[in-house]
């Protein structure tokens, strides 16, 4: 979901304020337009959040970079929070204030606060997961593989969990270690039924069994995928595998009989 859509509008946080203040008349003229003034810039500040959370490169180098400005941005953001928290405080003193309105847009600017603690959570796990699938794009499987199960294990409920088993049993398909593979296609195959990655997963569990030896329950695993999911990639990959397999049936038959 994107920031805007988590995020208290900050917008709607300066209308209330100002209604609340003319209503009550607790603060000075000047008081109202300094925070108004700093609740603008921290709107201007949290726009462009949005902006760079949707503009994070894939790149290893450029995303943890990235990463590292939009967290500054964020610790500084929070500051300000705290400061404006303070003066609503002050002018709250007021006898004349309305506590329970004024209460509730110091309620809001901390929902405001805690949504963008959990955005820079999320950029920072999403950073994690793209630097483990460049070290894979880059052949360093068993640095991957660590950094993989490094994403699975800090985020158990992340939104690409089902990509990361997946990718972690690429890369023991890379190192040839079939049976390891298995367990990770498996994993997604059985804990994430809806995953746009069962038809991968089934597909190279097919391969996998093949090279194994166990040549049938390989092709009853292509043929799944074939059956089951006919518009994917996976099931072109798993036709093709079947007719190769087919093919060479005859060629091997032919030999047979020359001998």
């Amino acid at each position: 979901m994107h920031l805007k859509n988590k995020t208290l509008s900050v917008f709607g946080i300066i209308l209330f304020s100002a209604a609340v203040f003319m209503l009550a008349g607790c603060a000075s003229q000047r008081d109202f337009t300094n925070l108004k003034t700093e609740l603008d810039a921290l709107r201007a500040r949290n726009d462009k959040l949005e902006k760079d959370l949707g503009t994070i490169s894939s790149d290893k180098a450029q995303s943890l970079k990235n990463q590292a400005s939009i967290q500054s941005q964020f610790n500084d953001l929070q500051t300000q929070i705290r400061e404006i928290q303070g003066k609503i405080e002050e002018l709250s003193a007021s006898p004349k204030a309305d506590v329970t309105k004024l209460r509730d847009i110091e309620s809001r600017v901390m929902v405001l606060e805690g949504s963008m603690k959990g955005q820079a959570a999320a950029a920072s796990s999403k950073s994690q997961y793209d630097a483990a699938l460049e070290k894979y794009r880059a052949g360093k499987n068993l640095e991957a593989l660590k950094a993989f199960d490094a994403y699975i294990a800090n985020n158990p409920n992340g939104d690409l969990i089902d990509n990361a088993s997946f990718w972690a049993g690429e890369c023991l398909f890379a190192e040839g270690n079939f049976e390891a593979a298995m367990d990770r296609y498996d994993t997604v195959i059985k804990n994430y039924p809806k995953s746009p990655k069962v038809p991968d997963c089934l597909y190279k569990e097919g391969i996998a069994l093949i090279e194994l030896g166990d040549t049938e329950a390989g092709r009853l695993s292509l043929e799944k995928v074939v059956k089951a999911y006919p518009e994917t990639e996976a099931a072109k990959k798993a036709k093709a595998k079947l007719n190769e397999k087919a093919a060479s049936k005859p060629a091997q038959a032919k030999k047979s009989k020359k001998k």
